[in-house]
């Protein structure tokens, strides 16, 4: 009987010893087949991109996000015309984007009249920006929405006036 308990405890021990190697074995495998399933399926790309630039936006993480997954994230592109939106008194007023790459240029509008220039450069949904207007020089900073559709933040003149902007297509 001592023998048989021998033999049972043996075979107990070799069987947990073949559970923890094939559990090592799993998760070592495992991760590497998510990745795959990333890189394979577009549609899991995208909504990786887009959480991580929802983190991003609200300061959660720092990841540079020039590479998602080993793969290559599409910098948005803002050209076009964007509307003030968080003026309601102004409602003739708009900026026309021009984008080259990571590079951005623009021209503001009201009534019909260029009354401003700016340039800057867009990383991720980050955008730095200098406007020169009819009364100052501005520096500022906007934050575009996840879905392209907003852009919020602001600029600071030379007085160190801060003025807040919100503008949508």
């Amino acid at each position: 009987m001592a023998e048989e308990s021998k033999t049972s405890l043996s075979t107990k021990a070799t069987i947990a010893i073949a559970i923890i190697g094939l559990l090592t074995a799993v998760v070592e495998i495992v991760p590497k087949l998510l990745e795959k399933e990333k890189t394979a399926n577009p549609e899991l790309q995208v909504q990786v991109t887009e959480k991580e630039l929802y983190s991003q936006s609200k300061g959660i993480n720092t990841t540079n996000y020039s590479t998602v997954n080993n793969n290559t994230y599409i910098q948005p592109d803002i050209s076009g015309t964007w509307y003030l939106n968080n003026r309601p008194d102004i409602t003739d007023m708009y900026y026309n984007f021009i984008q080259n790459g990571n590079n951005i240029s623009f021209t503001i509008i009201k009534s019909g009249i260029e009354t401003g220039k700016g340039n800057g450069t867009i990383n991720n949904n980050t955008i730095d920006f200098v406007i020169m207007d009819q009364q100052s020089k501005w520096t500022g900073t906007f934050l575009l929405s996840l879905d392209g559709r907003s852009i919020t933040g602001g600029a600071y003149n030379d007085t160190k006036t801060y003025t807040p902007m919100s503008l949508i297509r």
